[in-house]
């Protein structure tokens, strides 16, 4: 049966003032300027989101005080963590752009690439409407996913020698590294990090807060999501054997995990993918 649009956890706005009133912490806003400005506080900044540019918030609740301009005109969509997680990416390009957006939520755009934005979001919102096919969720996934991987192109592009400075920023920078080697799989507390990095552990998480406004633990999770995903795709491997790769206690104890992230059961998961 088709998955009605807010099960997706994709939710388009018509107004600014539906950021405020529907947004959760746990929420990505995207807000692509097709018309006029608009001018906002993120993160003790004044910033200006002008026409034919895209800002993403990682941190929904983080865009305070919008004042837009008269002919402000914008698609804005809501994307939650669980969203996130279903969609078929492998690239790890998220955490890296996630950090750079964190210092500036803007993307530039030029004409090709504005063209090419504005097309796929406006045909994700027409499908989007579309709960009566029968492979809705599927489609409306992969659609994000294209969209996400230009974005993700668009803003590599735009960075290319793109390097962490600052003390703080290369600590940050080391951390998402030891994560990007799979350390995740095995080692979920943040302690261990804490430890390769010759830091306190506090001393970490005050630092994934402040330049991510995700404590180190999100950064863990995900990577060891990532990993439990790509592993409940192989269907020679139980449940047991998954969870004891990625040094959970038990199936149940991995079950629980999977669930708080995603809301499903490892084994609902597995059904959907390979079904």
């Amino acid at each position: 049966m088709p998955q009605p649009p807010l099960s997706l956890g994709i939710i388009f706005l018509d107004d600014l003032t539906a950021i405020a009133t529907q947004s959760k912490a746990e929420h990505i806003l995207h807000l692509f300027c097709t018309q006029g400005s608009v001018r906002f506080n993120f993160q003790g900044q004044a910033l200006e989101l002008k026409a034919q540019q895209y800002a993403i918030f990682p941190v929904a609740p983080l865009f305070l005080h919008p004042q837009p301009s008269a002919d402000f005109k914008a698609q804005m969509f809501l994307l939650s963590t669980q969203c996130i997680h279903q969609l078929p990416l492998n690239s790890t390009y998220g955490s890296s752009g996630h950090i750079a957006l964190m210092q500036n939520p803007i993307i530039k755009l030029n004409a090709q690439q504005y063209a090419l934005l504005f097309a796929e979001v406006t045909y994700l919102r027409a499908r989007l409407a579309q709960t009566e096919h029968c492979f809705y969720a599927e489609l409306i996934l992969h659609l994000l996913c294209a969209h996400i991987l230009d974005l993700y192109d668009i803003h590599a592009t735009a960075h290319p020698n793109a390097h962490v400075s600052g003390k703080a920023q290369t600590i940050l920078s080391r951390f998402i590294a030891l994560l990007e080697q799979g350390l995740a799989t095995t080692e979920h507390q943040p302690a261990y990090y804490a430890a390769r990095l010759c830091i306190s552990t506090h001393y970490l998480g005050e630092i994934c807060r402040r330049l991510t406004g995700k404590p180190c633990r999100y950064w863990i999770d995900r990577y060891l999501l990532q990993a439990a995903v790509k592993l409940l795709c192989r269907p020679e491997l139980n449940l047991s054997t998954i969870a004891a790769t990625l040094n959970f206690y038990d199936s149940a104890h991995f079950a629980r995990f999977f669930r708080a992230q995603t809301g499903l059961s490892p084994k609902s998961y597995r059904h959907t993918k390979l079904n």
